[in-house]
């Protein structure tokens, strides 16, 4: 298994990554490009773009954002309305297992910057059918979510024909540097089926013999090609022409509006998926018992990339968050009617075998000795008590690593 000598993300991050003669990741490479001085002229190759779809007539809107009341929405629409003066229609699909914090924060979301939203609720009933269809398929709990508020908003385009529809960063570029940021590419279906629905089309979930009618999807179905040309949709990453820090971005907003954080057991990032239940807690225990890795190392990579943490720092902290948690009361499993046990052993199914090996003790990390030999290289580097970043506690050292992924690499 190869780890990022920069940032530590493995070889089989499910996007896909890629490393150089010197065994610096994909990601790491297109990064550098945030700090060049092309966004000036990204900028305003975005004004450009945004002048073609602004109105002046009353009561019409010039682009659909989609958003949950997580930590991009507030940037996203403060920016295009605030900034670039667009009147945009904001349209969200209910996961359902939204937090407190994520409710109150679409609702100040619509008041405080004025915008009309659609929202959109799927079927209880049906929505626990498909948790339980793409358990068995994906090994995820999560893929109705995303299958909906991927679809969502280009069907709300395509029935009141607006044809911008303005996303926050694309994943691809972020975390792995599937594209460069020179490319500027776009919403399309082949990344909503390939990568955020991970190869699986509603279709590939829903046997016949299951009971869900086919109409009953109609929320997931992403419309057609000769709708798309007709109505002449659009999908842009604002990442693509404004040099994207989700975390700058956050404090700015946090700012400016009162928008809700929480402390969280799994990483150091009070905003990341505040307004999701599952996120950074039983699905991203889902994710490490998939991949043998979890939603800190993402944050870590991050930080490194934006130079605000060293990796010596970013060891302690994936020290800190690796602890095993217990889920057994997870409200999400009352809320579906569903077991943990039910959902590892369908997450057991879709173990990467290039990561894990069953033995008789259990799931072990095959690359535990090469991950912990590749972070204590560096761990054994921090002098004991040492002050770093505000992320990081005062009594962690990296003598603590060995003992905490090992705990977490025997599931």
């Amino acid at each position: 298994m190869q780890f990022c000598k920069n940032c530590f993300y493995p070889e089989n991050h499910p996007l896909g990554i890629t490393f150089d003669s010197n065994e610096v990741c994909s990601g790491c490479l297109i990064h550098q490009e945030k700090d060049t001085d092309i966004w000036d002229k990204k900028r305003k190759d975005l004004e450009k773009i945004l002048r073609e779809y602004k109105t002046d007539k009353a009561g019409t809107y010039d682009c659909i954002i989609p958003v949950s009341g997580g930590k991009d929405s507030f940037f996203i629409t403060h920016t295009i309305k605030n900034d670039f003066g667009l009147n945009p229609l904001l349209v969200s699909y209910n996961r359902y297992y939204n937090t407190a914090g994520g409710i109150y924060n679409l609702e100040i979301l619509r008041s405080l910057l004025g915008c009309d939203i659609i929202c959109h609720t799927p079927n209880p009933q049906r929505l626990k059918k498909l948790i339980r269809l793409s358990l068995e398929a994906a090994g995820s709990i999560h893929w109705p979510y995303l299958a909906g508020s991927k679809t969502f908003p280009i069907q709300v385009a395509v029935q009141k024909k607006i044809p911008l529809i303005i996303w926050g960063a694309h994943q691809g570029v972020e975390q792995v540097g599937m594209f460069s940021h020179h490319h500027e590419v776009e919403m399309s279906r082949w990344y909503r089926d390939e990568h955020d629905l991970m190869g699986l089309t509603p279709e590939d979930i829903v046997p016949k013999e299951h009971g869900i009618e086919f109409s009953d999807l109609k929320p997931l179905l992403y419309p057609d090609d000769h709708q798309l040309l007709k109505n002449e949709i659009r999908g842009v990453y604002l990442g693509n022409y404004i040099r994207w820090d989700t975390k700058l971005q956050h404090e700015k907003m946090h700012k400016l509006y009162p928008v809700y954080r929480t402390q969280q057991s799994s990483t150091f990032d009070h905003y990341s998926d505040a307004d999701c239940l599952i996120y950074n807690s039983l699905h991203d225990e889902i994710k490490f018992r998939k991949f043998g890795y979890s939603v800190i190392q993402d944050h870590v990579a991050r930080e490194i990339r934006y130079g605000r943490i060293t990796r010596e720092e970013g060891v302690r902290l994936i020290s800190q968050f690796s602890a095993k948690r217990d889920f057994r009361e997870h409200p999400f499993l009352k809320l579906f009617d569903i077991s943990c046990q039910e959902i590892f052993a369908a997450v057991d199914k879709h173990r990467d075998p290039k990561v894990w090996e069953q033995t008789e003790k259990g799931w072990k990390l095959r690359f535990q000795s090469q991950l912990l030999d590749h972070l204590t290289s560096t761990a054994e580097k921090l002098p004991t008590g040492a002050k770093y970043s505000s992320y990081i506690p005062d009594g962690l050292s990296g003598k603590d690593l060995d003992h905490r992924l090992l705990m977490r690499g025997g599931i």
